[in-house]
C-alpha cells in the first residue's frame, strides 16, 4: 500500500535511516541507484530554493511526487505545480528521467498529456534530480523565448502572439494550479 506523500512535511534522511533502508538481498546495482536517488532527494530538500519539493516513497523509490512554485514575473507566478519524475532503473543516470506534470499547464515544451518533451537534448550522466527542478524553473522563467521559438512562423505578429500566449498560460495557472 502506498502512503500519501504530501500529508507530511518532506525531510532529509540521516545516514542511519538510509543504511537501514539499504539492508536486504537486493542487487548491488539497485542498491547503488537507490542510494543515489535518496541522496538526490535529500539534496533537493536541503537546497535553499524553497519553491522546490520532492518526496519519494521507499516502496517505489523510482517514482517521485514533486512540486514547484511558479517564479515571480512569469505567467506561472505563485502557482503550485505538481509533477512526477520517473527514473528508469535500466538507463538512469545515462538517460534523463521522464517528467510528467499532474497540474495542467500551458507551455510550448510541455505536451497536453503533461510530459516534458526535451530532456534528452540537455541531459548528461553527471546531472542530478536537482537539475530537473532547475530546468523546469528555467522553462517557466524563459517562457517568452520558448514561445518565440515555437511561434516562429507568426514572428511578424510579434507582441500580439506573445501577449496571447502569456494570457493563456496565466489563465491556466489561475484555473488549475494550487495556491498557498
Amino acid at each position: 500500500m502506498k502512503r500519501p506523500i504530501f500529508n507530511t512535511v518532506p525531510r532529509a534522511y540521516n545516514d542511519n535511516e538510509m543504511s537501514d533502508f539499504f539492508l536486504g538481498n537486493e542487487f548491488e546495482q539497485s542498491i547503488t541507484q537507490k542510494e543515489r536517488l535518496v541522496r538526490e532527494c535529500n539534496a533537493i530538500l536541503k537546497f535553499h530554493e524553497l519553491r522546490y519539493r520532492a518526496a519519494l516513497n521507499f516502496d517505489d523509490y523510482k517514482n517521485w511526487n514533486c512540486y514547484i512554485i511558479g517564479p515571480l514575473g512569469t505567467p506561472y507566478e505563485g502557482g503550485i505545480f505538481f509533477f512526477r519524475i520517473e527514473f528508469d532503473e535500466e538507463t538512469y543516470p545515462q538517460k534523463g528521467p521522464r517528467v510528467f506534470f499532474e497540474t495542467r499547464i500551458d507551455h510550448p515544451c510541455i505536451h497536453v498529456d503533461g510530459e516534458v518533451r526535451f530532456w534528452n537534448e540537455w541531459w548528461n550522466p553527471k546531472m542530478q534530480a536537482l537539475d530537473v527542478f532547475k530546468q523546469l524553473d528555467k522553462l517557466m522563467i524563459d517562457f517568452d523565448m520558448f514561445v518565440l521559438q515555437r511561434e516562429w512562423g507568426n514572428f511578424n505578429k510579434g507582441d500580439s502572439v506573445m501577449k496571447e500566449r502569456r494570457l493563456k498560460a496565466s489563465i491556466f495557472t489561475k484555473r488549475y494550479a494550487a495556491y498557498k
